[in-house]
Order: structure tokens, then sequence, then C-alpha cells
């Protein structure tokens, strides 16, 4: 279970990143 809420925290990171990339 743990896993699964990393993976997800991990994807959610990384599409906030790329969102505040655009920005850019």
């Amino acid at each position: 279970m743990i896993t699964v809420y990393i993976t997800l925290l991990n994807a959610r990171v990384k599409y906030y990143t790329v969102q505040i990339f655009e920005c850019l």
C-alpha cells in the first residue's frame, strides 16, 4: 500500500514540475 502512495506522490510531483516548466 505504501508503495502505491509513493508512486502516486512521485507522479504528482513530476506533473507539477512539468506544469511549472511549461509556464516558464
